[in-house]
């Protein structure tokens, strides 16, 4: 621990952390403070930054300040955000938007809720601990709940805790209509899961009926789910008509594409994970959808061959690293005159919209997917830009 005089907190970083200047002039990212107050604390250097966990408020404490409701909180790495109001926290992240984007967006969409809202998570075990890593470390803190968890998301860590696992590795959770679901990955085992092995179950969001895995990636929060969903199906509806076609790449389990399904005459989705893609056609079939309506093709979108693919309405959900050169590449060949981009990293999301210079973005709203974080998501739509 290295004791540090006082810092004056003065903004905020793309990536969320406050930032502030020291007595010496040093530069830091700070944890657990708002922007105008003095704080000091335990200063520490990681990835060749300065980093300032903000243990006393010396002068200016923040008016948004409240009582963190989780007793690990500034403790552990999952949470960035329970030291203030939820109404700060979302004026935080519009800034944080409007500062990359150079506009604001045209609303923020709250999460229904704040607390016990994640459907997964995933633990690290060991035969001392079960928990979550401390912050900014990969030191290991043993809790028994976490506040974000739905609580049948807690009720399956306390039994997996009462079972005294021996040995490390890690453990995920996903909820269902019919419970949860759990999958054990043993430290130094691979990962990789064949879909014989595969676990799944069903989880019904708006009458669409999705299957869902411990071992395939789903949207973690059901409360603002629909929300989302319809805010594409909406946006597309104002700039397509129900005899178009839609190309849905990252299309994952098929959770944005089943919903398309209900407006276009087409859909087609994109994905190189043949465990999402397996579940994907369980939901087919279960929607009773024809695969004329809606089918999807495996392919890896850092290599595949994209030539003939096509659609009227193109829709991005990338994962955090954004879009890839080869998508980027086919957009510019494609030229379609829409593309709903959805992001969790406005960072990438920015990176990638400057990197497509014949689009322009038309709209964009953020929906606080991740409350008590400093993660969100983002909706924009990019309009070609006309010669």
């Amino acid at each position: 621990m290295k004791p540090f005089d006082s810092v004056i907190v003065t903004g905020l970083s793309p990536k969320g952390f406050f930032t502030g200047t020291g007595q010496t002039g040093r530069e830091f990212y700070c944890l657990y403070t708002d922007i105008g107050e003095t704080v000091s604390g335990e200063a520490f250097r990681k990835n060749r930054k300065n980093y300032l966990r903000a243990d006393e408020i010396e002068k200016a404490p923040s008016p948004f300040r409240i009582l963190p409701p989780c007793p690990y909180f500034t403790q552990c790495g999952g949470c960035d955000l329970q030291h203030l109001s939820i109404v700060r926290e979302e004026e935080l992240k519009t800034e944080i938007a409007s500062a990359l984007l150079k506009r604001p967006p045209e609303r923020l969409i709250s999460s229904p809720l704040t607390y016990g809202y994640r459907n997964n998570m995933e633990f690290t075990y060991t035969s001392d601990a079960v928990g979550l890593h401390r912050k900014l470390s990969r030191r290991l803190l043993d809790i028994p709940q976490c506040s974000l968890a739905e609580a049948s998301i807690n009720e399956a860590l306390a039994s997996f805790r009462s079972r005294s696992p021996e040995g490390e590795g890690e453990i995920r959770f996903i909820s269902t209509d019919h419970g949860v679901l759990e999958r054990i990955y043993p430290k130094y085992q691979s990962k990789e899961t064949d879909i014989e092995q595969l676990i799944y179950g069903t989880k019904t969001v708006d009458d669409i009926i999705y299957h869902v895995s411990p071992d395939t990636f789903f949207q973690s929060n059901d409360s603002i789910l629909p929300l989302w969903l319809n805010t594409l199906l909406e946006w597309s509806r104002e700039v397509a008509s129900p005899a178009d076609s839609c190309l849905d790449l990252y299309c994952g389990s098929g959770t944005i594409t089943l919903k398309l399904a209900s407006f276009f005459s087409r859909v087609t989705g994109i994905e190189g994970n043949p465990l999402s893609l397996f579940l994907f056609e369980k939901s087919r079939k279960a929607n009773g959808l024809t695969w004329r309506e809606i089918h999807f093709i495996q392919g890896d979108l850092f290599t595949h061959d994209l030539k003939r693919v096509s659609g009227d309405l193109l829709v991005v959900n990338p994962p955090r690293g954004g879009l890839s050169a080869l998508v980027k590449s086919f957009i510019r060949e494609k030229n379609f005159p829409y593309i709903l981009y959805s992001s969790c990293n406005v960072q990438t999301f920015a990176r990638d919209l400057a990197e497509l210079p014949s689009y322009r973005l038309e709209k964009y709203l953020i929906l606080n997917m991740f409350p008590r974080t400093f993660h969100f998501e983002i909706v924009g739509r990019l309009k070609l830009k006309e010669d």
